[in-house]
């Protein structure tokens, strides 16, 4: 039997129900009988040699965490420059020197501080007070590791970079989109698909006796190079090939003969 429960943080064993894990059925309340299909997927680790992806991306993925930290404080300070703030002043305490800081960090330094003042004695003489930049030349190398890290990211998982929406250095193509969307179905979706759909074939065929042959889940892709409403020898004619208008094989529309299952050119 499986368990099953609304909440399982607020989890009351008198609300939970049970059901018998197919192909046992069990009589229900309602007069219905239920079972439970239960998919259970394994660590990588147990199924490929290799190092499991949440692993592999680990580090790049704390590069990329701790870059974009960096960027949102150097927005918080509105990209001021870092450096130290000499006051010449005259303090009566300590304690006066550290208040009169702290004041000067919440009003000029920004959230988190970027600046560091100093103060120091400046008796009767003339007022020296100056702010000392601290030159920094790696804004562009903090640029490149955090694009590094996001591409490594993508590759430590074993995600396609267009279908994640992440774009090349020469933007966004329907070609690379399509290739890598060919590349996804054949290495990852149909497989997956193929074991999820099985179990469920099997109960359909053995409880309602339905022929189940033709079940199967429609995959579409994201773009299109050619219109699906385009026949074939139009098709064949944009991409500079030979076509004959008067062939019956290449009066068929690219809806009819696609491989993602498009039964409609609406």
């Amino acid at each position: 039997h499986v368990l099953l429960h609304h909440d399982w943080t607020a989890f009351k064993a008198a609300e939970a129900r049970t059901l018998p894990l197919y192909p046992a059925f069990e009589e229900q309340s309602d007069g219905t009988l239920r079972a439970v299909i239960h998919y259970k997927d394994y660590e990588p680790t147990f199924e490929h040699y290799g190092v499991p992806p949440y692993i592999a991306g680990f580090n790049v993925s704390a590069i990329a965490y701790k870059t974009d930290k960096w960027n949102i404080s150097r927005l918080d300070n509105s990209f001021q420059l870092s450096g130290v703030m000499m006051l010449d002043s005259t303090v009566d305490s300590e304690a006066e020197a550290e208040r009169i800081v702290r004041l000067a960090e919440q009003k000029f330094a920004g959230n988190p501080g970027q600046v560091m003042f100093v103060i120091r004695d400046g008796g009767e003489q003339n007022d020296n007070s100056r702010f000392i930049p601290i030159a920094s030349q790696n804004e562009g190398d903090w640029q490149a590791l955090h694009e590094q890290a996001v591409s490594d990211i993508v590759v430590a998982h074993s995600w396609f970079r267009t279908l994640s929406g992440l774009e090349y250095a020469s933007g966004f193509s329907a070609e690379r989109i399509l290739h890598e969307y060919e590349v996804a179905l054949n290495t990852v979706i149909l497989g997956e698909q193929a074991e999820l759909t099985e179990p469920i074939r099997q109960l359909l065929t053995s409880v309602s006796g339905f022929d189940t042959s033709s079940l199967q889940i429609v995959n579409r892709p994201p773009t299109r190079s050619k219109p699906i409403y385009m026949k074939v020898w139009e098709a064949r004619k944009a991409d500079g090939l030979e076509y004959d208008p008067d062939d019956e094989r290449q009066q068929a529309f690219l809806s009819e003969i696609t491989k993602y299952n498009i039964r409609s050119i609406e």
